[in-house]
């Protein structure tokens, strides 16, 4: 039982890692806003926070 709680926590950690990761990978790439927003969403633990647009 303690080996599953470990390995569920390190997934846990690996997961957060792969997200960010992900995360400034489409923040970087030149996609349309749209398009990166709905991946960003779609990431889990995501935390992208949308900037109120100044239009």
């Amino acid at each position: 039982m303690i080996l599953v709680s470990l390995m569920a926590a390190a997934l846990e950690e690996y997961t957060a890692l792969l997200s960010t990761a992900a995360e400034q990978l489409f923040l970087s790439a030149p996609l349309p806003r749209r398009v990166q927003v709905l991946i960003l969403r779609r990431l889990p633990r995501a935390r992208y926070n949308p900037r109120p647009s100044s239009h």
